[in-house]
């Protein structure tokens, strides 16, 4: 049975690196001869590249035959995948690139099953948490072997995060929020490659991950501009999230002495922007949000919980836990310690019951 697991896996990983670079690269022409295919030698080759990334990137291959040079080829964005005894990972995978940006804010990695190389398996999205303004997509405790093991294909994000040393760095409401529905494009444009089911894609979102999931999951707006829809989601799951009700958290953010991160995060003082920014403002039936497992600890974040609860009432699809024997950080670490951890058996019982088909 062992040498059938590790021949399996062999053979998904195999699958993988051939359905990322399962086409012949185009070479576009340098022009110009300044050593460098850029936008100046577009004209000829009807190519769209990036500004910059000549000077980001020492490549000239359309690796993923997609028609543009861009942060998703060869050296600019080269995807390195490796299998271990639970399963393959593809890690530090570009879904966009913005000039001045660090690269890997706006990357993601895939933890793929290697039980079955021929079968596409639902998709786990999980935002990470930290106030906007720390964490990081590694910080994925258990999850990643939890869930592979459950037959999900795994994708832990980053975004960019607002930094407040000195001077404000200029991230806010929308970008975090922007940033993640591009990442949700990217695995719907190309999780099939890692053995992912696109039709079945699930977030998974933690704290300040759970305010911009359940943001990009209610307010449309944000997938519509990446050219997808509400429908496009099968589930959202909101762990203990902040941000469901930015209003309220700014309002009263002295409570819980948040109100510089909330602040810097959002704004001190545009009521228009905290109204625009909180999810529970755009909860109406019909419009495609998919269904929900609001889940808190029954602590802090009781209130602003069960205010959303309420919101989804029975214009949503919903389930709801208040699981009072976790505090805010190991309602996250635990997630997919064992079978038998209550926030794991709640969390499989809910995409078990509703986002598995």
């Amino acid at each position: 049975m062992k040498k059938i697991d590790q021949l399996n896996g062999f053979l998904s990983l195999v699958l993988i690196i051939i359905m990322i670079s399962g086409c012949d690269p185009v070479t576009p022409t340098d022009d110009d001869l300044d050593g460098y295919v850029t936008p100046d030698d577009c004209d000829d080759n009807n190519y769209d590249i990036n500004p910059g990334v000549a000077e980001v990137c020492d490549d000239e291959l359309d690796n993923d035959c997609d028609g543009d040079i861009d942060m998703a080829d060869s050296n600019c964005g080269a995807v390195s995948c490796e299998t271990t005894t639970d399963y393959i990972q593809c890690m530090d995978i570009p879904y966009k690139y913005i000039e001045g940006v660090d690269s890997n804010l706006l990357s993601l990695d895939v933890y793929t099953p290697k039980i079955d190389p021929l079968t596409n398996y639902p998709v786990l999205i999980y935002i990470h948490g930290g106030g906007w303004q720390s964490g990081d997509k590694s910080d994925v405790f258990h999850k990643d072997e939890y869930f592979t093991s459950k037959d999900f294909v795994f994708v832990s994000v980053n975004y960019r995060l607002t930094e407040v040393n000195g001077d404000h760095n200029g991230v806010m409401y929308p970008m975090h929020n922007q940033d993640v529905a591009s990442a949700v494009k990217w695995v719907y444009d190309n999780i099939e490659n890692y053995k992912g089911d696109k039709s079945n894609l699930i977030i998974l979102g933690h704290s300040a991950g759970g305010g911009i999931g359940a943001a990009i999951t209610t307010d449309r707006r944000f997938l519509e501009a990446e050219d997808l829809s509400l429908n496009n989601i099968k589930c959202m799951i909101s762990l203990d999230s902040s941000g469901l009700n930015i209003t309220e958290r700014i309002e009263n953010c002295y409570l819980m002495g948040q109100c510089e991160r909330f602040y810097n995060s959002f704004s001190p003082d545009d009521e228009d922007l905290w109204y625009k920014a909180s999810p529970i403002n755009y909860i109406e039936p019909g419009i495609g949000i998919p269904t929900y497992f609001v889940i808190t600890t029954g602590r802090t974040r009781l209130a602003y919980t069960e205010e959303f609860e309420r919101a989804l009432g029975n214009q949503v699809l919903h389930d709801y836990e208040v699981l009072n024997q976790y505090h805010h950080i190991n309602i996250d670490t635990n997630l997919g310690e064992s079978d038998e951890d209550k926030v794991t058996e709640e969390v499989k019982d809910f995409l078990d019951t509703y986002c598995v088909e």
